[in-house]
């Protein structure tokens, strides 16, 4: 749970990353997508919770389930994100 946790606070970087990389004008924008991306993720988790908690009737493969998009977070900011500097938008 603790590494869970960390990977969910980990995550939150991501705020982070918008407001430094995305063009002044679509700040907005960029932070409202990445919003609605986390929502409908926030929307699937518990439905696919409920079903591996219901399919196999104990916590382990929900556990495991929020480990492995965990590990996905962090081997995304490893390895897709690489320098950080603000998108030049050309008119």
């Amino acid at each position: 749970m603790c590494l869970a946790f960390f990977g969910k606070g980990f995550g939150a970087f991501g705020w982070t990353v918008i407001a430094d990389t995305a063009p002044r004008e679509a700040i907005g924008m960029t932070g409202g997508l990445f919003n609605g991306a986390g929502s409908i993720a926030g929307i699937l988790t518990p439905i696919a919770v409920g079903a591996i908690i219901a399919w196999t009737e104990a916590y382990d493969g929900a556990l495991l389930y929020v480990e492995l998009h965990m590990v996905a977070a962090i081997a995304a900011y490893w390895l897709l994100v690489g320098k950080i500097e603000r998108y030049a938008h050309t008119a």
